[in-house]
């Protein structure tokens, strides 16, 4: 079975490879993700400035005309980031501008009071809307954060009732390090870090425990903390567990239509799909090359379906719509589908879903990636990961379903993590020293 995944794109991938597959079925529950139809309906209205450090005026145009148009902003054209705004800073890349001794770095960073978000000309160039979209998704993130008030995400429609405190841990060195994130009903946020010192010693060592248990080494495999504000603390910590797709049924379903051996069709009816072809779509060098060919054939002949294929050369646009056509009236691929990205992004759709098994001992969940939506390959994997209960604490991940389900931590596939600690992992970048606005004296250890 573990070789059935690649001999579908190519036979000798089974001798290298040793997939062992595991079915489960009890215990599993799947939430389709649906990508959302982002607006950026909580940018609307911030003060947004576009720092151009490029001085391309033509793009510039473009990428200001795609930001209103596509998204409603409309920022000010100017030279200077400025706290309490969503600065976007247009530059080159790091390499262009060789500093020397004293020359000002125009990569300016993000502050806990200033939203900044760079990106480059040549990303621009390379992905242009689908690296905008990306630059204001991290820009949202970020200008939040500054804000200390939820846009990006309507947190009140979870009706949690109290803050609810998510935590990280670092260890740069001998002692753990703890960030926290608050979020109100009302989705304002409020950030702390706790280092071990004198006065806050116990609650150190109690925090050390959630995240360690006994061994110090573990917090490597903890990604985070969550604690419901009633008494219910959830551990979410990675496993040595990974997913694959059903092999069975991708190879079965990636290969129908692909094996062309033998496969003949009616001369005259090949002739008339490329005749209509030419003209709805218009002709390419390499369809009339086939139609040609066709024309020299008798016309109640079968031909070999690999006369085609070898006459319908390159990935150009005409030439996939002839291949998507030609399956859809045929049945048989002239091009292997999942060579075009937007072929294998559209077939996978389904599987970027949220997947959990209860295994008695915790939660099992796992996020799929995006399945090959921009180079068209498959995801190696995806990781498990176990979200628990500390002591007697109720598990709490159908009121963090949502928090997963969102868009803006990866594109058009779920987080894999409830977002909030993407939002811990920014501030983490962004502070330039340990806020310190949580009263640690809230918490409850005793469930």
């Amino acid at each position: 079975m573990n070789e059935l995944l690649f001999d579908a794109f190519h036979p000798r991938f089974g001798a290298y490879f040793t997939l062992e597959q595991k079915l489960i079925t009890d215990g599993f529950n799947s939430v389709q993700f649906k990508p959302a139809d982002e607006s950026f309906s909580g940018l609307a209205e911030a003060p947004a400035r576009l720092i151009d450090n490029v001085g391309d005026p033509i793009k510039l145009k473009e990428i200001r005309t795609i930001l209103r148009q596509e998204y409603g902003l409309q920022p000010r054209l100017t030279k200077r980031i400025k706290p309490g705004c969503l600065n976007l800073q247009f530059n080159h890349d790091a390499e262009f501008y060789g500093l020397g001794k004293g020359e000002a770095d125009p990569y300016k960073q993000a502050t806990l009071d200033c939203a900044v978000q760079n990106f480059t000309l040549q990303q621009y160039l390379e992905n242009g809307k689908n690296q905008l979209f990306k630059t204001l998704q991290e820009g949202h993130i970020k200008f939040d954060i500054s804000q200390r008030q939820l846009s990006i995400f309507d947190w009140e429609r979870l009706h949690l009732g109290r803050d609810w405190y998510f935590a990280i841990a670092e260890k740069p060195e001998e002692e753990l390090i703890f960030h926290f994130l608050a979020i109100s009903p009302g989705g304002g946020l409020t950030f702390s870090t706790l280092t071990r010192d004198l006065f806050n010693q116990p609650f150190h060592e109690l925090m050390a425990g959630v995240f360690t248990g006994a061994n110090s080494w573990k917090v490597k495999n903890t990604d985070g903390v969550i604690f419901d504000g009633q008494g219910n603390i959830n551990v979410i910590e990675q496993t040595d567990l990974r997913t694959y797709p059903d092999l069975r049924e991708v190879h079965h379903y990636i290969m129908d239509g692909v094996g062309l051996d033998g496969v003949a069709l009616p001369c005259m009816e090949l002739k008339e799909f490329v005749r209509q072809f030419i003209a709805d779509h218009g002709e390419t060098e390499q369809v009339v090359e086939i139609w040609r060919f066709l024309s020299e054939q008798d016309e109640a002949a079968a031909i070999n379906v690999i006369e085609v294929k070898q006459r319908l050369m390159g990935r150009s646009k005409q030439h996939i719509l002839f291949a998507k056509l030609f399956k859809g009236r045929f049945g048989y691929w002239l091009k292997h589908p999942f060579k075009n990205a937007e072929q294998a992004s559209r077939s996978f759709a389904s599987l970027v879903d949220i997947h959990t098994v209860d295994t008695g001992e915790g939660l099992l969940f796992w996020a799929n990636k995006d399945m090959g939506k921009s180079k068209g390959h498959f995801a190696t994997s995806n990781v498990v990961r176990r979200l628990k209960g500390w002591g007697n604490s109720q598990l709490l991940f159908n009121r963090l379903l949502d928090t997963l389900a969102v868009d803006f931590v990866r594109v058009d596939a779920p987080s894999v993590i409830p977002f909030p600690f993407k939002l811990l992992r920014e501030y983490q970048r962004m502070a330039s020293r340990p806020e310190g606005g949580i009263d640690f004296g809230e918490f409850d250890f005793e469930a």
